[in-house]
């Protein structure tokens, strides 16, 4: 349970997006195993599939330990952060993968997160999404998107697919 947006963004409106959290003093944390829980450098958010967005303003994480293994997670669930699924365009075989914020709900959440600020947060990502991501009709496809006109005319002229 929880709410999302799904969008696809070319590599400069995405890279616009990741400089955009990085100056809202977002920290890109993993989102799968580690040893020792560490931060993602913006620089290499791109070689990800997807991050979890957290400020210490959403308040105190608890790492999950994963059985059987000495390794931990953050469960996304359970703790106050925004999973951010990184948009993807790969040339090799002609894919457009698909971006997403999303969020938990409340209901989930212990009581060491602040939920109203949290999700003043998410909705000021989805609104920058909305301002730059065009919400269009894209032919072949039976609803509106979130997709930049780039990749558009990447569907259109060049045979590309949305995953």
């Amino acid at each position: 349970m929880g709410k999302q947006i799904n969008f696809y963004m070319d590599d400069k409106i995405k890279q616009d997006f990741i400089n955009f959290l990085d100056a809202e003093g977002y920290v890109f944390l993993p989102d799968s195993s580690f040893d020792i829980l560490y931060k993602l450098e913006k620089e290499n958010i791109n070689n990800e599939y997807s991050v979890c967005l957290y400020t210490s303003l959403f308040g105190k994480i608890k790492l999950k330990q994963i059985k059987d293994i000495n390794k931990f997670r953050i469960d996304k669930s359970y703790n106050p952060v925004i999973e951010y699924w990184i948009p993807h365009i790969k040339h090799s075989d002609k894919s457009i993968r698909c971006g997403r914020l999303w969020l938990t709900s409340y209901d989930f959440y212990d009581k060491n997160a602040d939920r109203t600020f949290i999700n003043k947060e998410y909705n000021k990502l989805v609104r920058w999404i909305k301002k730059n991501v065009p919400y269009q009709k894209v032919s072949g496809y039976s609803q509106k998107m979130y997709i930049s006109d780039e990749l558009v005319d990447l569907l259109y002229n060049s045979e590309y697919i949305l995953k």
